[in-house]
């Protein structure tokens, strides 16, 4: 009885070490695809990790892809601001189609 209990138990532990590995891996390439200036693709890889946390209900990578997601759009307003100040107001030259 106690192998099976704790055959489940490293089941367990070995499963969710994994799970991070995953997530550790897409983190990495939010950043890679940050540092790159890429918001717009490194935003779309935040949304990847969000749907799969709901759905694995990884809460504590729920909050953390929500918190990136506001950072990378606040980051990305902020750019687009200064861009049209700089160009005089035109709006036409600074947001995407």
């Amino acid at each position: 009885m106690r192998t099976i209990i704790a055959g489940i138990i490293l089941f367990m532990l070995t499963t969710q070490t994994m799970a991070q590995h995953e997530y550790s891996k897409a983190w990495k390439k939010v950043d890679s695809l940050q540092n790159l200036g890429q918001p717009q693709s490194a935003r779309e890889e935040v949304m990847k990790i969000y749907q799969l946390s709901k759905e694995s209900g990884q809460d504590d990578q729920l909050i953390k892809s929500l918190l990136y997601k506001i950072n990378i759009e606040e980051n990305y307003l902020e750019e687009s601001w200064q861009a049209l100040v700089g160009n005089g107001g035109d709006l036409r030259e600074v947001l995407p189609e």
